[in-house]
């Protein structure tokens, strides 16, 4: 996996897709509460644009 600095902020984030994000994780719930987190800190769109996937996947 790798990992680059975020655009928004100095965190990081994953380049590979959503679903790649996911399913490779440990903890899936660890994984979409990092998600929330984003969405929380950046809005849905920008997040959406982050992890690659569509704002409609962010939202659920």
């Amino acid at each position: 996996m790798v990992i680059q600095t975020n655009p928004l902020q100095e965190n990081t984030v994953y380049t590979m897709k959503y679903y790649g994000f996911i399913k490779t994780s440990k903890d899936r719930y660890e994984a979409q509460l990092e998600l929330v987190e984003a969405v929380l800190t950046h809005g849905i769109k920008p997040t959406a644009k982050l992890y690659g996937t569509t704002k409609k996947t962010v939202r659920k």
